[in-house]
């Protein structure tokens, strides 16, 4: 056998799995059981949230209050999403230039502050939502989180619808669910 032909290849994976070693990193993340079963795990709570949303029987005076807030929402929303993507993208400048850990604590805070702002403005349209709820809906709902040991909180529920009135294209499935 020849070894100057096994040299050079002997040589670079040697190379090779040095750097490998010394990285850190991984050079094809392992996707295995633990990350199905994860999916499969959120798949099945977003059923689960459906079927129990379904079980609200939401009223067509509940839909259209909802259609109106996401429509109110639509434009601030993207405004606050713009402003986001914006200051995301000073700091991505800045971190070429300046001092990486001063721009991420300060891109950080600006976020945070964005997004304190944007709880502040979207949690009375959502609030329009919760209060529109009948008792039976919110005893539904009540005992619900009581299986899981929380309570109903009418602002922090307000908050979420706020939210959730606030992705993007919302507005445009629910014009969608109410022509059928």
């Amino acid at each position: 056998m020849n070894t100057k032909r096994l040299a050079l290849p002997l040589a670079l994976l040697v190379l090779a799995s040095t750097v490998y070693a010394t990285s850190g990193q991984d050079p094809a993340p392992r996707h295995g059981r633990r990350d199905r079963a994860a999916r499969a795990e959120r798949f099945e709570r977003a059923r689960a949230g459906r079927e129990f949303l379904r079980g609200l029987e939401i009223t067509d005076a509940q839909r259209a209050l909802a259609l109106e807030q996401a429509r109110a929402v639509a434009p601030r929303a993207r405004e606050l999403r713009r402003e986001a993507l914006r200051i995301r993208q000073e700091a991505r400048e800045g971190v070429r230039t300046g001092d990486r850990e001063a721009i991420r604590a300060e891109t950080r805070g600006r976020i945070r502050a964005l997004r304190e702002r944007a709880r502040v403005e979207l949690a009375p349209h959502g609030r329009a939502l919760i209060d529109s709820l009948t008792p039976q809906q919110r005893a539904q709902i009540e005992a619900r989180l009581a299986e899981r040991g929380r309570t109903f909180d009418a602002q922090r529920a307000s908050e979420r619808a706020g939210r959730w009135l606030a992705r993007p294209r919302v507005h445009e499935r629910l014009e969608a669910r109410s022509r059928r």
